[in-house]
């Protein structure tokens, strides 16, 4: 009955998301019905967070990143994957862990969508219960004529460096493809994904089998910007034209990459009529209306 619930509850909040996307609601994913959005508004910001988990337990790095997103309103947020361990032996332990961060995302006072990492669907029990209580790994929407592309490509443990890019089945690359020509005339489009696809270790300049594929399949025009997670280091590398950025943490540790390339943070992204404008936060460097604690009150 509990998993019921849950998925009961998700498909009537991603019908709510459907005609009111900006209200306060609770976590909200992979509605059946594609969400388009328009609100006449050129500029709208939206939060992009990184991975909460990985490298050792999570210490609250990734809800004082949220308390600060709410302090800066953004249109929604945007997850690139690995929200729980994932370290399961049943499904009850499952439903726990994703419990655990849902109570944490109800916090926010808008929209929450993301894309699964290898810790979230790394195994045959978190496959089974994300396919069963959270709905389609992959997914798009529509909101002021930009186009959010959510790519699943965190299901297998790889061998070597394709572990690091993870892979896109034929299947989803053909709904890929087909989206993007369905959606053609948008002015941008994000693509979000949990393994960078377009970062190669040691050599930036060789790309990988899969990328190729899926750069053709996006066709000759530039107006996309890639996310992705995973490494926990920080990347902006231009590759074929576009922009794509490999975040660090927002909880995660570091999983040796260089020093430099590993902090918590989020990214602010605010949607302009002449394309994106990104800016990263390092958590708890946002304060409130009143940062200070008022000295306690003496006796008179």
């Amino acid at each position: 009955m509990k998993l019921f619930s849950r998925r009961f509850f998700l498909g009537i909040l991603s019908q709510f998301a459907l005609l009111a996307p900006l209200a306060s609601c609770k976590s909200n994913y992979n509605s059946d019905t594609a969400i388009e959005v328009k609100e006449g508004k050129e500029t709208f910001a939206f939060a992009i967070v990184s991975d909460r988990t990985g490298g050792g337990p999570e210490t609250g790095i990734f809800s004082s990143a949220l308390n600060s997103i709410n302090e800066m309103q953004p249109s929604f947020v945007i997850s690139v994957g690995d929200l729980i361990e994932g370290h399961v032996d049943s499904a009850e332990h499952c439903s726990q862990e994703w419990d655990e961060i849902f109570k944490i995302t109800d916090k926010l006072e808008m929209p929450f969508y993301f894309t699964p990492g290898n810790h979230d669907i790394g195994n045959d029990i978190t496959r089974k219960y994300f396919d069963r209580n959270l709905g389609k790994r992959y997914q798009h929407f529509i909101y002021n004529d930009t186009l959010f592309i959510f790519l699943s490509n965190a299901e297998k443990s790889l061998s070597g460096n394709m572990d690091w890019y993870g892979e896109i089945d034929e299947k989803q690359m053909f709904w890929l493809e087909q989206t993007i020509r369905e959606n053609v005339g948008v002015r941008w489009t994000f693509i979000i994904m949990h393994k960078p696809i377009f970062f190669i270790p040691g050599d930036k300049n060789v790309p990988n089998d899969d990328w190729i594929k899926f750069r053709k399949t996006l066709g000759p025009k530039n107006n996309f910007t890639l996310l992705a997670g995973h490494i926990h280091s920080y990347y902006k590398l231009q590759v074929d034209g576009l922009d794509c950025y490999s975040l660090s943490a927002t909880g995660g540790r570091r999983l040796g990459g260089p020093e430099e390339r590993y902090f918590q943070h989020f990214m602010w992204i605010v949607m302009t009529k002449n394309g994106p404008r990104i800016t990263n936060i390092k958590v708890n460097g946002i304060y409130g209306d009143d940062p200070v604690t008022p000295p306690k009150k003496r006796g008179v």
